[in-house]
């Protein structure tokens, strides 16, 4: 507002935070397929993080996604799919709280989980697009992989999340992702 800036800083561990996100997420995609003309098209949610915030500097709850995962029977510790790739010598999935990229893509992979509950808890016929379509099949969320999280997670993803390469390497060629640091 006005060009005014804000100290505002969402910290996506807190419960409170990402129910708002949610519910955003759910009415924005029920408004998406409700127009006829979406036809077979998929709804886009962007879940891109704010410019300039490192998440885990604000985090209340360093360990939320990993707890989620537990409550909810999803284990964490999958073979993970980058393991060899470019060298990568990671044969598991991890989270470290500490990461940007963890939180922004675990944010992510909640986000999708939550949704794909609450289409699960609506009667048959609200499942479905006007084109009889699945509309979990039809969700993604989408964001740049930029910045401090311009490097893969540490777990496996969603195959719903739509991610959008930057073309210029900042965080990828540190630590463990020297073999990435690439432009392609």
């Amino acid at each position: 507002e006005g060009g005014t800036q804000r100290s505002v800083k969402l910290d996506k561990s807190v419960p409170f935070v990402r129910e708002i996100l949610l519910e955003d997420f759910k009415k924005k995609s029920e408004a998406f397929f409700s127009d006829p003309a979406t036809g077979d098209q998929v709804f886009l949610f962007g879940t891109d993080p704010e410019d300039g915030v490192q998440p885990h500097e604000f985090t209340r709850y360093p360990n939320w996604y990993p707890e989620y995962l537990k409550k909810e029977g999803i284990p964490l510790g999958k073979p993970y799919v980058l393991n060899g790739f470019r060298g990568l010598d990671q044969p598991t999935e991890l989270w470290d709280p500490a990461s940007f990229t963890d939180t922004t893509f675990g944010f992510n992979n909640w986000l999708l989980h939550e949704y794909d509950k609450w289409i699960d808890s609506r009667p048959e016929a609200e499942r479905k697009t006007q084109d009889g379509l699945n509309k979990k099949d039809m969700v993604r969320a989408s964001l740049y992989s930029y910045n401090a999280h311009d490097v893969p997670p540490n777990f496996n993803l969603d195959p719903r999340i739509r991610v959008m390469i930057a073309g210029y390497p900042k965080h990828r060629g540190y630590g463990k992702w020297k073999n990435f640091a690439s432009q392609i």
